[in-house]
This record gives C-alpha cells, structure tokens and sequence, in this order.
C-alpha cells in the first residue's frame, strides 16, 4: 500500500470516528453536558455548561452534595479571615487617624489571603469563601439555592470562629471590625461596599466561570480584585464586603453599629449589579447563542 493511501485511510478512520462522537451527541446531549461540567467540576466546583443559565436551580445536584464542598468552604474562610485579620490587627496597632500605609497594608492582607487560599480550596469547593459570591453564583445559576445557603451558614460561622481566635492571639481590643468613616453617610457607605462587592462578583464571573486566558488561575485576579475594593472601601467603610468578614468581628467585640445591616445589605445589591451586567454583556455577544 502507498505512503498516500495509508494516509487517506488514516484520515478516513479520523473521520469516521468524529462522525460518530458527532452522532453520539446528537442522540444523547447529557453525554456532552456532562462531559463540560467534569471539566469544570474540580477546577470550580460549579458548571458553566447550564448556558443561557435564566434556571434557577433549588435543590442540590449530585456534585453539591460533596461533603469536602462544606468541609473546605468552612476552612477556607477560616483560614482567610484569620490570616486578614491578624494583619489588619498589626496594621491597626497603635494607629489613629488616616494613614495611606495602613490601608495598603490591610488592603494587601485581605487580597492576597484570598488569593492563596481560592488557590488553595477551588479544586474542592471552587473557593467562594463569601456569602456574597455564592450568592452571584446562585443568580447566575452556576450553585443551587440550597448549596448558597448551606455555604453562607458555614461562611459565618467560619468569620466567628476566625474573629474569635484573632482576638485570644492578638492582644487588646478588637481591632479588626468594620467602622464607617464620621465623614461619610450612609447611603454612600452602602453604595460603596455595592461597589466593591459587585467588582468582586464581576471578576469571579469573567474569569472563572467565563472562558477566560487566566484559564485555571482565575484566583490571582479575584485576589486583586479584593485588593482594588479594600483601597477604595478601608477609608470609607472599613471594607466588610462579605457578610462573614463583617459579622464575626461584630460578634468578638460584642459591638453592632446601627449601621451594620449595610454590610449585609451592600454586597446584596452588588452581587445583583455583577450578575446583571454580565448577562447584559452575554446577551449582547453575537457570538453567543441562547439555548
């Protein structure tokens, strides 16, 4: 047999066997939905193959019901709320007034502890460790609303027992809790920590669960992403945006401001803002076909 029949008959085998893949998903598309969310299922724990993603989903899935999901997602934040803690306790030692140094260095604590330990966690649980982004992740339709409130309790109950222990190792007085700035209002300190929260959620979405060319290290710019927000919100609002990281500082000082509800509140609202403009942008993609 000739060089350019082997050939032909190499590409004819090729070809036969793409036409049955193509035939085999034709008949059976849960096959190909299935295969898309393995790829993802480790790297993110959640499944960006349920495009156009309008279903909300209520019970967990088989994949949610991981008891490593829950195991890592309490540790997790655990972890990186104690580790931003104790940093905003060193950077709040012996401080009084606005100090640029200050904010850097608990802007940098909060942003790269989330960024080692997303890094660290996503294989098993996606790395959420705020309520906030579990909760764009249930609008956007990548979670079920029972794995978001499952994941919210335990990131809660994480934040106390971070604040908890941040407090027995730091001495003095709690000083790593959320408190407004005098000069701004209210209703600013809650569109602020919106903001904040929406450009974390907005990056979680573009990076991770969007195809994006950061690919599996969507954690290094969700990381900075916090960094950016506690710049902005550390002079302001003191920079809660995730309900856990605000509420167990809360609870170790024994001390809730009337305006506590802003940081439950804020992220809310901007978990909502992220989502919307991401489904605007995918709407909007001519590329992008809704099912």
């Amino acid at each position: 047999m000739s060089h350019s029949e082997t050939n032909g008959s190499e590409i004819s085998s090729h070809q036969k066997l793409a036409n049955s893949d193509l035939e085999a998903q034709q008949h059976h598309p849960e096959v190909a939905t299935d295969e898309a969310s393995d790829k993802y299922k480790h790297a993110l724990a959640v499944n960006p193959a349920k495009e156009p993603l309008y279903k909300f989903s209520l019970n967990l899935a088989p994949e949610e019901r991981e008891g490593s999901i829950y195991a890592a997602e309490f540790f997790g934040t655990f972890t990186f709320l104690l580790s931003a803690y104790l940093v905003a306790s060193v950077a709040n030692s012996g401080a009084d007034g606005f100090d640029p140094s200050r904010v850097y260095n608990i802007s940098f604590g909060f942003g790269i502890s989330l960024l080692v330990v997303a890094a660290t966690t996503s294989k098993f649980s996606g790395g959420h460790l705020n309520p906030a982004v579990a909760f764009g992740l249930f609008l956007n339709g990548d979670i079920s609303l029972v794995r978001f409130l499952l994941e919210s309790v335990v990131q809660v109950i994480a934040g106390m027992c971070a604040a908890g222990v941040a407090s027995a190792l730091y001495p003095g007085a709690v000083s790593f809790s959320n408190a407004k700035d005098a000069s701004v209002s209210v209703s600013r300190a809650l569109f602020l920590e919106a903001f904040g929260v929406a450009l974390l959620v907005f990056t979680v979405l573009f990076t991770a669960i969007e195809d994006s060319p950061f690919g599996g290290l969507a954690y290094i710019p969700i990381g900075f992403s916090l960094f950016l927000g506690h710049l902005i919100c550390v002079p302001t609002t003191g920079a809660g945006l995730n309900p856990a990281r605000s509420f167990g500082p809360a609870v170790a000082a024994r001390s809730f401001p009337g305006y506590h509800w802003i940081y439950w509140i804020g992220p809310i609202i901007g978990s909502i803002v992220a989502v919307a403009a991401y489904k605007i942008v995918k709407i909007t993609n001519n590329k992008h076909k809704l099912a």
